[in-house]
């Protein structure tokens, strides 16, 4: 098996139909950006390998990607070509993760600190915060939308997403329901970017319906 791929440093160039995919995505998203701008960001994008527990991760100020080396093992990924069609493919950290880095380029959500350290200095997450914030939403409903784009079925998709512990696969069932309704629109506009007033914006109610839903819920693993 070559891991030499694993020491290299992947943008989207290297995988242009995500790219194009993406690009899209977000002109529908942030409708008023120049699309210069956004080819830029893009183009900015580093994607790279690093250990870490989370599937994926983001560093926001250095536009940089982070793939966890686990990834290899989950999806059998033995050589360069197949980590590229595992960028390509939905089931990726790469559409969530750029999802997160618009968001914060374009400051479209408040800043939620959703991350402590326990008694022993290692790095927790608050699952309770984790799941009700309203950028992981966005970028849940943009995976999901990706996913069904690609043929998966809403059980398929459940199955992929829920919380392992907490069982949670009716409430996801929900958020592929509101999803669906954003792809019909072909939209998940944000209430900080949109400058249309007549457009009702489905995300903003589903934030709120979400945070009710989950309000007595506590969330500990299996989100990332």
């Amino acid at each position: 098996m070559d891991l030499d791929f694993t020491k290299k440093e992947f943008t989207f160039d290297d995988i242009p139909e995500k790219k194009k995919y993406i690009f899209g995505r977000i002109k529908k998203i942030y409708v008023n950006v120049d699309e210069e701008k956004l080819k830029k960001i893009l183009d900015s994008i580093k994607i790279i390998f690093r250990k870490q527990d989370e599937k994926g991760a983001s560093n926001h100020l250095k536009r940089v990607i982070y793939v966890s080396f686990n990834e290899l093992t989950k999806y059998d990924i033995k050589n360069e070509k197949q980590f590229l069609d595992y960028l390509v493919d939905p089931k990726s950290v790469v559409t969530h993760e750029t999802t997160h880095l618009f968001q914060n380029h374009f400051e479209a959500f408040p800043d939620i600190n959703y991350t402590y350290k326990d008694n022993t200095g290692k790095r927790k997450i608050d699952y309770k915060k984790y799941v009700t914030d309203p950028g992981e939403i966005q970028s849940r409903l943009e995976q999901i939308i990706e996913l069904l784009r690609w043929g998966f079925d809403k059980e398929e998709i459940v199955n992929f997403l829920y919380n392992r512990q907490e069982k949670d696969k009716d409430l996801w069932r929900e958020l592929i329901d509101c999803a669906i309704d954003l792809k019909k629109e072909s939209s998940s506009k944000m209430p900080e970017i949109d400058e249309n007033e007549d457009v009702t914006n489905d995300l903003g109610r589903l934030i709120e319906d979400w945070k009710t839903k989950t309000k007595d819920k506590n969330y500990y693993r299996n989100y990332l």
